[in-house]
């Protein structure tokens, strides 16, 4: 993405924004969605792609759930159809999973740091800083499987949500301190604008859309509509293999 950037201004406002989140390192176990248990507007459940009413009512069979229940999160549901749709699981399939010893993931961070997108990163192919062209790329590229859920890096209110040329599916999450988070590329994007979300909670699936030659999250940290490295707010992880650090802005 082309953005003109000024590097004094970026790193003042780093700085300013920086000493908000390292003041409290207060560790908080939370829960994060995995493939099973999944939530949304305080419920407990899956996200799921319904393409007819028939695989609705196999849904609505398998989760133990009822139609109204999912109507209720999903406002217009017999309208869009051949979506994705949050299905609230029902106390008896919540007991099943209990007893087959699924239960809900947890993580441990800070409370003002922020998580991966994307759970198990091995691997950053493209990071905050000039490339290609002469281009500046504003953000990092995580590459994942097509379908891989997209999570929240830190809790907030959804304040954009839309297709947006090159980022292709794209959502922007607003947090305290003058944070946004911006994720890109997206197959889906589960969440609406005005949402609120938690640390660790699904909020797209891994695609491709835009500008983008293959299935991977771009993902942004702002302040004040500057981006910043988000290398320097992710936690450190031995097993992350960083493959493009060319013309990085840091190392020039």
């Amino acid at each position: 993405m082309k953005r003109t950037f000024s590097i004094c201004t970026g790193l003042a406002i780093l700085c300013t924004c920086a000493f908000s989140v390292i003041a409290q390192e207060t560790p908080e176990s939370f829960f994060v969605d995995d493939e099973n248990i999944q939530e949304y507007s305080g419920k407990i459940g899956k996200w799921v792609f319904i393409p007819n009413k028939q695989k609705l009512q196999a849904y609505i069979r398998e989760f133990n759930t009822s139609e109204s229940a999912i109507a209720e999160i999903n406002p217009g549901l017999v309208k869009f159809l051949n979506t994705y749709v949050f299905v609230p699981y029902g106390p008896e399939y919540i007991q099943k999973l209990t007893d087959k010893g699924i239960v809900r993931s947890r993580l441990t961070a800070a409370v003002d740091q922020f998580v991966w997108p994307v759970g198990d990163v091995t691997r950053v192919t493209s990071v905050l800083g000039f490339r290609g062209r002469g281009e500046f790329h504003t953000g990092l590229d995580i590459p994942a499987q097509k379908g891989s859920p997209v999570r929240a890096a830190m809790e907030g209110q959804v304040i954009d949500v839309g297709y947006r040329g090159g980022y292709g599916n794209m959502l922007d999450i607003q947090h305290r301190n003058g944070f946004i988070t911006r994720y890109g590329h997206n197959t889906a994007v589960l969440v609406k604008k005005g949402d609120f979300v938690k640390k660790g909670q699904i909020i797209a699936l891994v695609g491709s859309t835009g500008r983008s030659t293959g299935h991977h999250v771009h993902f942004e940290i702002l302040c004040n509509t500057v981006p910043l490295d988000p290398l320097d707010f992710l936690p450190e992880g031995n097993k992350v293999q960083v493959t493009h650090r060319l013309k990085n802005w840091k190392h020039r």
